[in-house]
């Protein structure tokens, strides 16, 4: 689809956030990515860092929990830094200037 919309063969195209953001950075001249953001309430696809694992894997959650909660600043930076869009929960755009909490 990227292919596509730098070649002119579409003029738009709708993208999962991430890899809409990752690829338009690598198009020359960069390509505008616009959020879709108005919605009544958000998608299950809206997540912040998330992960899973089994009933009796507890103490590994919280682990893994309290180590996005003190690297959020670091995580949102990297991510930004490949281009993905992140919102918080007002839907506003973060950056690297605004960590989300």
């Amino acid at each position: 689809m990227i292919a596509d919309l730098t070649s002119r063969e579409i003029d738009v195209a709708i993208l999962w956030g991430p890899m809409a953001g990752y690829h338009a950075g690598l198009t020359n001249p960069r390509m505008r990515v616009t959020l879709l953001i108005e919605r009544l309430r958000r998608p299950a696809a809206c997540l912040s860092h998330r992960h899973g694992g089994s009933p009796d894997g507890q103490n590994w959650k919280r682990l893994l929990n309290r180590l996005i909660a003190e690297n959020r600043t670091d995580i949102n930076r990297l991510l930004i830094g490949f281009g993905v869009p992140l919102l918080d929960e007002n839907d506003q755009l973060i950056t690297t200037d605004a960590p989300a909490k």
